[in-house]
């Protein structure tokens, strides 16, 4: 027989029926309370699907060590991004505090990627000279899903330049976790409404990236893949 769940009455509206005092402190009958029905938690044998989506932490690439995982979306996501008040966040168009500061933007790329070693299922974020290498393996292979790639930086600096090196991975030894929704992770990550745009048709339009000696997107040469 299945039970309900009753939310207990505030202490206020409470029937303190046949009170027993000790130590100072007033204890009451639950049946007093709910009317001789019972109550039980509510168990289940997995969590509740979380209503706003996944919320995979953010990883970049670290000092003085690698990174390896698989990338576990189909495709990369980027926009224009600014570090302001000591955290990255997304360029707005128009109404963009960090601009109207004078803070510059630099691109940012970012995949759902899976770690070989801990197996945690994380966003990676990456500049737009990482995201060349990414985009040739997609133009190879169709997808960035089952792309094994190892991160590292040329030195010890945390702002240091990142070389990334990727192959296909084994997917008979690794059982990569469901790609998850970038557009819905990365505005949990920035505390963003839900978008109501799909990276359908965007990205596939996206060829190559052409970026200056800093790392920043100076243009984008565009063709249509969907023909």
């Amino acid at each position: 027989m299945p039970y309900a769940w009753h939310q207990m009455p505030s202490v206020e509206n409470r029937n303190l029926r046949s009170p027993a005092v000790s130590s100072g402190l007033v204890t009451t009958n639950l049946s007093d309370v709910t009317h001789g029905e019972q109550i039980m938690p509510l168990y289940s044998n997995c969590p509740p699907d979380d209503g706003k989506g996944p919320a995979l932490q953010l990883f970049r690439t670290p000092t003085k060590k690698s990174l390896q995982a698989i990338v576990t979306s189909d495709d990369l996501v980027g926009c224009p991004t600014h570090f302001y008040q000591g955290r990255t966040m997304p360029h707005e168009e128009g109404q963009c505090e960090a601009c109207h500061h004078g803070i510059p933007w630099r691109w940012h790329g970012y995949v759902s990627a899976s770690d070989t070693a801990t197996h945690q299922h994380f966003l990676f974020e990456f500049t737009a000279r990482v995201a060349e290498t990414f985009v040739a393996y997609r133009e190879t292979y169709g997808t960035l899903r089952g792309c094994l790639f190892k991160a590292k930086r040329v030195n010890d600096n945390p702002n240091g330049r990142v070389v990334v090196h990727t192959a296909r991975a084994d997917l008979v030894k690794y059982t990569l976790p469901t790609a998850p929704n970038l557009l819905d992770c990365l505005a949990i990550l920035w505390n963003l409404p839900k978008p109501s745009l799909s990276t359908d048709g965007t990205n596939k339009q996206v060829n190559r990236l052409r970026v200056n000696s800093n790392g920043e997107t100076i243009g984008i040469q565009i063709t249509d893949r969907s023909r």
